[in-house]
């Protein structure tokens, strides 16, 4: 189980950063991190409602910097 803190510490750890001013590597190395993460926090048991936001918050970060991938990939081509 996950503490309310860890949850905090996970959360600031993997949306601390302006998505819209990475390059296309940053881009990239982000979104596996945030993917792995939510897969490594898909076996955890939900300990709050915090965890919850937790989980939801990195859905949406791992969409905007998708969406942020394929801009620099199109502009890129």
């Amino acid at each position: 189980m996950l503490s309310d803190a860890e949850v905090r510490e996970v959360y600031d750890e993997l949306t601390g950063n302006d998505i819209e001013l990475m390059n296309l590597d940053e881009a990239q190395a982000m979104f596996n991190k945030v993917k792995n993460k939510l897969d490594e926090l898909s076996g955890v048991e939900p300990t709050s409602p915090r965890f919850y936001g937790l989980i939801r918050s990195l859905e949406a970060e791992a969409e905007d910097l998708k969406n942020r991938i394929k801009t620099l990939a199109s502009a890129k081509n």
